[in-house]
């Protein structure tokens, strides 16, 4: 699965058959020949019994810290603190479950505006400000519009209990 940032870094998880402790998580993984392949990483939906791990290849951690380190701009980008499912894993998935138009929440980034106004990982953004949402690109666009402090209004639908939610949020 694909998850996308709001910063618009993109990260393929990879699931492994190698077996790695908690303890190391975060560590390099190396193929036979020393060279780096991943890292390891931890799935918030694991337990202690699963058999797999979960590692980000090595050349998207190079894309994405490359594009941090190359961002030109000082002024800090005004963010939810959501990560999304991208765009394509998305559709196959709201094919087949029957779901709304949006954006899938793989992810709600602890001490976030969305943290604090209970986005929860799982629900699907329909709207910003009355702006449906077609895409992740749609997404950052509108975000992209707005400086940290403004506020937003988002329409939500929550499939565990198919209900539409409208919250207001303020840009970090």
């Amino acid at each position: 699965m694909s998850e996308i940032s709001e910063q618009n870094f993109h990260m393929q998880k990879i699931k492994s058959s190698a077996i790695i402790p908690n303890s190391s998580k975060g560590g390099l993984i190396v193929n036979a020949a020393g060279q780096a392949v991943g890292i390891s990483g931890a799935d918030e939906n694991s337990s202690f019994n699963d058999r797999y791990t979960i590692v980000y290849p090595v050349d998207q951690i190079k894309e994405s810290v490359n594009a941090m380190l190359s961002e030109q701009s000082t002024e800090a980008p005004a963010k939810l603190g959501l990560v999304f499912m991208s765009d394509y894993d998305y559709e196959k998935m709201q094919s087949t479950l029957n779901l709304p138009q949006g954006l899938y929440v793989t992810k709600v980034l602890a001490n976030g505006q969305a943290y604090v106004s209970d986005v929860r990982k799982g629900d699907i953004m329909i709207a910003i400000d009355g702006k449906l949402l077609d895409s992740v690109d749609d997404y950052l666009e509108i975000i992209n519009m707005h400086l940290p402090g403004d506020a937003v209004e988002i329409q939500i639908y929550r499939p565990r209990t198919s209900e539409t939610i409208i919250k207001t949020l303020y840009f970090d």
